[in-house]
């Protein structure tokens, strides 16, 4: 509607305040006011199509609702100026630390351009339709799902400014005479040269009209040219008196040139101003929604937008000026961890977190004596409540990081009673060495883990981890400690070098009863392949026995987990974000839980009301437990139990058994039962706090409850337990803006730890005995491993999905094609002849053999 009188514009003011949509504010204010104002902090907002000529002066009058909008940013900065903290230089950060994080570059430009045709819209993560179209070809993700938000297996994770048109495509057209649809006109006004900067190199890289700068002075003037000699068309910006904004004084806004088409044969593969830093604005939010998108997916992305191709140099700066602009510079996020921790622990009371300095070590930055950043752990408070409802079983592991610093990410992982991951704690040390782990293990008991509840520890047999489960906290609960089957099973290996026999101690270590490892580890020793050097490790690891064989558990403190896959498996789905700043990971970890949370707090309320999926059942334990629990039922009713002590309720249960037509036996096996304290000799209700069928048919015949505190423990898997574990909600941490005051001290990362050589970083582990070994443990039951979405491969020659080079038809076929087209080859008798002779032997002349 038009806007020409006081009166109208209070009554559209009320409307706009009842409103929630930020567009209808942004169309008013350009109508009444032809002074262009773009905002970076705010989503480019869709318009309609038509166009209008500029007002003279005297018809310009500022709406009210600017200065409104002014007051309050000028509130904001005051803030965050009143936080005190040296994060090197504030008014470089300021735009950044107030831009929406969504969109943080504003593609918009004059409202009267309209020589695109229709207005783009875009959605509510600020991606154009080409754009969205362009990130799910390329990448095969949908933008609308962030990676820091991605459950897309979640079912497997078990233990195993102002008013704008959006641009489309470059034109064609050899001219662009149209006066009216050049889209720049004087008197639109930036509120900086940053922002009056990208503006122009938006429309340029759209129009396929490079330029080059002319005259720049930050504090006079700013002009560019077209860059063909002859043509008219210039931008003349200058400042206005009295602040920071900017105008377009004057412009000649017609190109005279003949241009570039885009799909001509003069068509250039480059383009001026299409530059890294430009390139990142425009791909901040698929790199925002997939930081761990590779350098080719960025390149393949600026081909699909812009139309041009971009060397992979170009394209690694565009994605590390991304990076800067998203999660801030790479030595400033060590600087800002402790804030964003406090943020998060200020929003979510009872969060654990710490951060040291490295000793009384210091460095220069910028002139300055600062402190030296040493490590970080934190814990949030959700994750620590839903621990009381789990199993006491965590398992703990390292991971190093692959970004521009070195580091190591430690990690806690315990899992519900449907076997799904809890990730507990995390902290970010330099190494993997004994004082680490001590301090690891020391927050942990004494902030995470309950004061007066025994837990076991599952892990490698790292030295570190070794020295540090063993000290004492008095006041505090001991730690068990258990060895991860796989490593050990590896370290064998390492020492016999056979996998025949590595694969027998792995049978060792899952046998249920003493004598079954009894007769597993003697036939072990009787083999002939066993070396000095495999013999002499079994008989040193011999007295640990309980830390590696399932059968000499004591307490069954293991539950029946044999391999520390917890930490294992929840390292892979850090594997990208390893590579990311600090404070990224640290969201990173933060946005997961959030969505773990949610998802599987639904997923549970489904399931007990009989609404998961397609299945109608009404579950009381999860599915894998219930179909345990059935499968152990039915093998009850085909077994007998024998009374023999009335008072210490001792059975003998007998299975079902007989001959074959062979003449072998099978089945027929017996079996004690206890019910005083609810366990078999079977070993599986010790060691797996579940019912075995045996203890079942007991149960049965007795009429009696099967559950004992020490043995059978059915309520930690039930689903109300589950329910109560995903109860905890996340609440939001805000902007930076909002952030509470620090006045700790002042942390920035050690020069040592930044990696200086050439080339990228490595980003898989050294291969080890495991992978010689081959196997890496069985998947039984309740060791099942959980893994994030992995990339698909790609071919290197026709860049397509799901084979390799080697593999590629498209080469095979070039190559038949090569093979074809190929001249004959001459016989060795001709290669001496001349010329006139060779080209008669290529003629068809007949050759002797």
């Amino acid at each position: 509607m038009r806007i020409n009188s006081e009166q109208r514009w209070v009554a559209y003011k009320e409307v706009v305040a009842e409103s929630l949509d930020k567009a209808l504010e942004l169309f008013a204010t350009k109508k009444f006011d032809t002074a262009l104002h773009l905002d970076l902090n705010r989503l480019a907002s869709p318009l309609n199509g038509t166009s209008h000529q500029p007002l003279n002066q005297e018809e310009i009058s500022e709406p009210r609702c600017n200065h409104e909008a002014n007051d309050e940013e000028e509130e904001d900065g005051n803030e965050v100026e009143l936080h005190e903290n040296n994060v090197g230089d504030l008014d470089k950060y300021y735009i950044q630390e107030n831009m929406d994080r969504e969109l943080p570059y504003s593609r918009c430009y004059a409202s009267d351009s309209d020589d695109d045709g229709p207005d783009e819209e875009i959605d509510e993560e600020g991606f154009t339709a080409k754009e969205a179209e362009a990130h799910e070809k390329v990448l095969g993700r949908d933008h609308r799902v962030p990676l820091f938000h991605d459950l897309s297996l979640a079912d497997e994770a078990i233990v195993d400014g102002g008013m704008g048109v959006v641009l489309g495509p470059r034109p064609i057209s050899h001219r662009d005479d149209n006066h009216a649809m050049n889209g720049i006109a004087s008197g639109i006004k930036f509120s900086t040269l940053l922002e009056l900067k990208h503006w122009l190199k938006e429309y340029s890289v759209k129009h396929h009209r490079p330029y080059k700068v002319v005259h720049s002075n930050v504090k006079q003037r700013y002009t560019v040219k077209c860059e063909e000699d002859g043509c008219p068309w210039v931008v003349r910006a200058r400042p206005l008196k009295g602040g920071p904004d900017w105008h377009i004084s004057s412009c000649v806004s017609t190109h005279m040139c003949r241009g570039m088409r885009m799909d001509g044969k003069d068509a250039k593969h480059e383009h001026r101003q299409l530059k890294s830093e430009f390139i990142a604005y425009r791909l901040s939010n698929s790199i925002s929604s997939l930081p761990t998108m590779s350098i080719k997916s960025v390149q393949e992305l600026v081909q699909a937008i812009f139309n041009y191709e971009v060397k992979y140099g170009k394209a690694w700066k565009a994605k590390q000026a991304a990076f800067k602009m998203l999660y801030g510079d790479w030595e400033e996020a060590y600087n800002r961890l402790p804030r964003l921790l406090g943020a998060m622990a200020a929003a979510n009371p009872g969060m654990v977190h710490v951060v040291e300095p490295y000793g009384n070590k210091t460095r220069i930055y910028n002139g300055k004596k600062v402190r030296v950043f040493g490590r970080a752990f934190w814990a949030f408070q959700q994750c620590v409540r839903a621990f009381e409802h789990c199993r006491p079983i965590i398992c703990v592991d390292g991971t190093f990081l692959t970004g521009q610093f070195k580091g190591t990410l430690l990690v806690a992982i315990a899992n519900d009673g449907q076997n799904r991951l809890v990730p507990l704690a995390f902290a970010l040390v330099e190494v993997e060495n004994n004082d680490n782990w001590e301090w690891f293990f020391h927050i942990l008991r004494t902030k995470v883990l309950p004061t007066h509840r025994e837990t076991c520890v599952i892990s490698d047999r790292h030295q570190a981890i070794l020295n540090a489960v063993m000290i004492d906290i008095p006041g505090y609960a001991p730690l068990h400690h258990r060895w991860c089957m796989r490593h050990f099973c590896a370290n064998f290996y390492r020492a016999c070098g056979s996998k025949e026999l590595a694969d027998d101690l792995q049978d060792c270590c899952l046998a249920y009863t003493d004598r079954r490892f009894a007769n597993l580890y003697n036939r072990l020793l009787a083999n002939k392949k066993l070396n000095p050097g495999g013999l002499e490790f079994l008989n040193r690891h011999i007295q640990d026995v309980p830390k590696w064989a399932r059968a000499y558990d004591e307490g069954g403190r293991r539950y029946g987990h044999m391999t520390s896959n917890l930490a294992e498996c929840f390292n892979k789905v850090l594997k990208g974000v390893r590579a990311l700043p600090v404070t990224a990971i640290v969201r990173y970890t933060f946005d997961k839980m959030n969505m773990y949370f949610l998802k599987y707090s639904d997923e549970t309320e489904m399931q007990i009301a009989g609404m998961f999926k397609k299945n109608k059942h009404k579950y009381k334990y999860p599915p894998k437990i219930d179909e345990w629990m059935e499968f152990q039922s039915r093998k009850a009713d085909s077994q007998v139990a024998t009374l023999f002590d009335n008072d210490e309720l001792i059975y003998q249960v007998d299975e079902p058994g007989g001959t074959t037509g062979d003449g072998v036996q099978h089945g027929g096996r017996a079996f004690k039962v206890s019910l005083k304290i609810c366990d078999c000799t079977c070993g599986r209700p010790l060691l797996l706090h579940l019912a075995c069928s045996h203890l079942l048919t007991a149960a049965r015949t007795r009429h009696v409850d099967y559950n004992h505190p020490l043995t059978v423990r059915e309520s930690e898997f039930s689903m109300e337990t589950i329910k109560k574990t995903w109860e905890p909600r996340f609440h939001p941490y805000l902007d930076q803006s909002q952030w509470p005051e620090y006045h700790g001290v002042q942390l920035w990362p050690d020069p040592d730890w930044k990696v200086v050589r050439r080339g990228r970083r490595r980003t898989k582990r050294f291969r080890s005995d495991m992978d010689g070994w081959g196997r890496g443990g069985a998947r039984e039951w309740g060791a099942d491993q959980f893994q994030e979405p992995r990339e698909r491969a790609r071919c290197g020659t026709c860049n397509g999905e799901g084979h390799n080079a080697r593999k590629c038809e498209q080469r095979k076929r070039a190559k038949g094609n090569e093979a074809n087209n190929s001249q004959p080859l001459l016989p060795r008798r001709e290669l001496g002849r001349g010329t006139d002779d060779c080209k008669a032997v290529l003629a068809g002349a007949t050759l002797e053999g």
